[in-house]
């Protein structure tokens, strides 16, 4: 429901459950340095911070800036 409204119905990608967060965000890394699509979804576990979601949401936004921010995440975006 969530990716159709986000509309990509018709063209659903696959989900791939990882673990936690650590194995979620290492599992994105190696998509992406194997050339593949990837998303990245994870819970914020905290409010994102109003500097982080400023502006239009397509170009203002920084969701990395959020989990580079957030004690015990350790991504590097």
């Amino acid at each position: 429901m969530f990716l159709g409204k986000a509309g990509l119905a018709g063209i659903m990608p696959r989900i791939v459950a990882c673990g936690g967060r650590r194995n979620a965000y290492e599992s994105f890394c190696l998509a992406l340095s194997n050339g593949e699509v990837a998303f990245l979804l994870v819970d914020s576990e905290a409010p994102v911070r109003p500097e982080h979601q400023q502006g239009d949401p397509e170009t203002g936004w920084q969701p990395w800036s959020h989990l580079l921010a957030r004690d015990g995440d350790g991504c590097n975006g």
